[in-house]
């Protein structure tokens, strides 16, 4: 009885393992909830029993109709269109047969099994088990090479220690077979089937919670992100709101500086006016908007940090054109252009040496490019992919790039990171209209 449960949990798990599988190419669909998505496995797991066990004689026939179950389970759980579900699930069950077959040889050809013991009972199931526990190490292969959701969170040692329990249950397995074969009566079965199907029970809770972790982590990295994307924006703001109150004390204060020059022209005191002329001639240029980009969020945010940059004695070096009418939110104008001149003035504080940034912000064709290049000291830190942030609070900061690169992405855009020359640049080409493509 046990070893009939123990087949059944096997169609079970390779069930399992597909949706590992499909969950790293497609999306799940978030309109099917929890409670459908697992009827909808379940019942595909009985029909998988069926099919095995009526058509076990005929294998043509019982790999074309697990195909198309699977095919039509998988097509209603993820956002796919129903040639790719076919494609995937055929390519999946070619791999799961190239699986056994590789399995049946390991047997075979390494521990010297002939073919009348690993159809026995026992070893028979345990044979087909260690199968899918190759099949679950596959998936797990694909889903670090082609998944995007959580797997670029762990490392490359992470993920070696996550291997340790398959590989474990794998070799546990072999060890059961090559060491008791068929010599093991009722309870030894029993007791080491039992066994052997706890391992698959650890590994699952053990995947699961690996993903519940990677999701938590996920979560604090977008709270985080978005702290962060808040406290610059309002940074922006605050700047933005005090440029404007200051031409309006320079309105006021216009009147009175007419009404001055009149009296001086009136009196005759041509030499006072050249000399208060030139003093607000000076004045004027410092306090007036230096770059005019016909945008007024592009024109706040360059031209305070010009200012701010001119005060801390930083050159800036501007190539912009007419960018009115760009694509781009207003929201995410300022995400980029903050943390770009954000983490290019940040570099160049710190250096003895030249302090020289270079920013590009142009509309070329159906393209917008926009480019910082600057000089730094010590170089960034790259750590798992991510430059590091060099301030004290790194839980509330390092997510500068990572917040370009997702507004980037948001429009279909491209980015290109580059130091050489003691100069970092970030160039960023992003398509002005939808239906544009990136050469």
């Amino acid at each position: 009885m046990l070893i009939y449960l123990y087949g059944v949990f096997l169609i079970f798990w390779e069930i399992f393992c597909g949706t590992v599988f499909f969950g790293s190419f497609a999306e799940k669909k978030a309109e099917v909830d929890g409670r459908k998505r697992k009827e909808l496995l379940l019942l595909l797991g009985l029909v998988d029993y069926l099919i095995v066990t009526f058509c076990s004689e005929i294998f043509l026939l019982k790999e074309v109709c697990v195909i198309v179950a699977g095919t039509t389970v998988f097509f209603i759980l993820f956002r796919i269109k129903y040639l790719q579900s076919l494609m995937f699930y055929t390519l999946y069950q070619g791999c799961a047969l190239i699986v056994d077959y590789f399995t049946y040889l390991i047997f075979q050809r390494i521990f010297a099994m002939s073919p009348e013991m690993m159809q026995g009972a026992f070893a028979g199931i345990l044979t087909a088990a260690v199968g899918k526990m190759f099949l679950y190490c596959f998936v797990l292969i694909v889903e670090k090479k082609f998944s995007t959701e959580h797997t670029d969170m762990l490392t490359a040692q992470e993920w070696l220690r996550f291997s340790v329990f398959p590989v474990f249950t794998i070799f546990s397995m072999i060890a059961m077979i090559t060491s008791w074969g068929e010599e093991v009566n009722q309870r030894q079965t029993y007791t080491l089937l039992c066994i052997s199907l706890g391992m698959f029970v650890m590994n699952f809770i053990f995947f699961y919670l690996v993903q519940d972790i990677l999701k938590r982590e996920m979560q604090i990295r977008e709270n985080n992100l978005f702290r962060e994307r808040v406290q610059n924006e309002t940074a922006m703001y605050r700047s933005i709101s005090e440029n404007y109150d200051m031409q309006r004390r320079r309105a006021h204060e216009f009147k009175n500086q007419i009404f001055c020059i009149a009296e001086l022209a009136k009196t005759g005191k041509y030499q006072e006016l050249n000399h208060y002329l030139k003093e607000y001639e000076q004045e004027f240029y410092r306090s007036t908007d230096m770059i005019d980009t016909n945008h007024v969020i592009v024109n706040a945010i360059i031209n305070s940090k010009y200012e701010e940059g001119r005060k801390k004695g930083i050159v800036f070096v501007f190539q912009v054109n007419d960018l009115a009418g760009i694509r781009l939110k207003d929201e995410d104008i300022v995400i980029i252009l903050s943390n770009l001149l954000n983490n290019a003035m940040e570099a160049c504080e710190k250096c003895t040496g030249e302090k020289i940034i270079k920013f590009k912000f142009v509309k070329e064709k159906k393209h917008l490019v926009i480019a910082t290049a600057n000089h730094y000291e010590t170089p960034a830190k790259l750590v798992n992919g991510q430059y590091q942030t060099t301030k004290e609070d790194k839980e509330l900061h390092g997510f500068g790039i990572s917040n370009i690169i997702a507004a980037t992405e948001k429009y279909g855009g491209t980015y290109a990171i580059q130091t050489e020359n003691q100069e970092f640049k970030f160039t960023l080409m992003i398509p002005n209209e939808p239906d544009a493509v990136l050469e």
